[in-house]
């Protein structure tokens, strides 16, 4: 039963109409999924919704404008320009077999009310604040060990391949704001580990080719940092819940174990995973689908999580 109330209804609708408002796309981001799964009474398949959906900052490919709307977190595209196809589309099946009769131009109709509806959120000529534009995402679908989750995409910030170590860097820069968990490179003394760790997270796994949702930060600027460090440098509204380290020991050793630390509910806590594991644990802990203990506790002897077992 749907139990919204006013306040919800309003918190949204502020949401979606100062959207341009917000200093960041990721905070945008925030507010809106929290007034969705508000407005949803925080029905499961509110929150699944609203955590396929984020907020971008785009130039208007008309005008050359900046303009920011809610889009399909996994893909570049708006949802204002997705529903623009409705108008053309033909009638599902569904819609005919529920209303009886429906004709063409009726279908049109709903299609383009519901494109100006979205448009009414997307559409701002002049930004409140500078925002950057936003790049648009490399999207496939993302990876899950056994459970339904959403979709996502893999990008990277930093220094790039050739960042390297600088030793008289005593103070380190806070973490930048992204949507997605960030995969932190500490350790510069093996490239070749590093580009394989990366592709390895990168590599669609599954039969329907899941990708995990993962911000890449290869900047020397943290290099050697320790996890106490690391726990200071998120932004302090910051939503992620836990964040994976490439450091010296996943750098060194063969199976390349990643350290996954809880950031949020108990900061520090943290177990080892191998990097192909990294799309199941995304793609869960990120939903909420699973808990951190629920990995935790799948970790071999040697505390290294290896995926789940079958019994």
């Amino acid at each position: 039963m749907h139990m919204s109330t006013s306040r919800t209804r309003e918190r949204l609708i502020e949401v979606l109409t100062g959207l341009h408002k917000f200093g960041s796309d990721a905070k945008a981001t925030a507010a809106f999924r929290e007034a969705f799964a508000d407005y949803g009474s925080g029905a499961p398949d509110s929150v699944a919704s609203a955590s396929q959906i984020s907020v971008a900052t785009r130039k208007d490919p008309i005008n050359g404008v900046p303009i920011r709307g809610l889009r399909l977190r996994s893909r570049s595209w708006l949802l204002r320009d997705v529903v623009w196809t409705l108008e053309s589309c033909p009638i599902p099946s569904e819609v005919r077999k529920d209303f009886p009769g429906i004709t063409r131009e009726e279908w049109a109709a709903v299609g383009r009310v519901i494109s100006m509806v979205i448009s009414l959120f997307t559409e701002v000529d002049a930004l409140a604040v500078p925002v950057p534009l936003a790049p648009a995402p490399r999207s496939r679908r993302r990876s899950n060990r056994s459970r339904p989750a959403r979709r996502g995409s893999a990008s990277s910030s930093g220094g790039g391949k050739q960042a390297r170590a600088n030793p008289k860097r005593n103070t380190m820069k806070k973490l930048p704001e992204a949507e997605s968990p960030f995969v932190i490179r500490t350790d510069f003394s093996n490239q070749g580990a590093w580009d394989e760790i990366c592709a390895i997270i990168r590599q669609p796994v599954g039969e329907e080719d899941f990708l995990a949702d993962v911000e890449f930060v290869d900047d020397a600027a943290y290099a050697n940092a320790s996890k106490k460090q690391l726990l200071k440098l998120f932004p302090e509204d910051s939503f992620h819940s836990f964040c994976i380290i490439a450091d010296q020991k996943a750098m060194s050793q063969p199976e390349h174990p990643l350290l996954i630390i809880d950031v949020l509910e108990k900061p520090g806590r943290e177990f080892r995973a191998m990097p192909s594991t990294i799309q199941s644990i995304e793609n869960n802990l990120s939903t909420s689908n699973m808990d951190f203990e629920d990995f935790a506790g799948e970790v071999s002897k040697d505390g290294v999580f290896r995926g789940f077992s079958d019994a």
